[in-house]
């Protein structure tokens, strides 16, 4: 963001109108990379954890303080 910056100081341009759309840009591919990530280790652990009771009752605790947070 520092580099995009100083390049429309160079070329005499508002920084605001460039970095603005440029930082909603890249906090939306992050949001998708994680988004993605995440459900690729979902749908790889499909089967992984079902068989494993200990692993449910731990995501069904923490499934129940979540929503106590909410």
């Amino acid at each position: 963001m520092v580099v995009v910056i100083l390049i429309s100081r160079h070329y005499k341009i508002n920084p605001d109108n460039v970095a603005t759309p440029i930082a909603a840009s890249l906090g939306d591919l992050t949001t998708l990379a994680l988004l993605s990530w995440i459900a690729s280790f979902l749908y790889d652990s499909i089967g992984k954890f079902q068989k494993n009771k200990e692993t449910n009752v731990v995501w069904f605790n923490l499934l129940s303080n979540w929503l106590d947070m909410v």
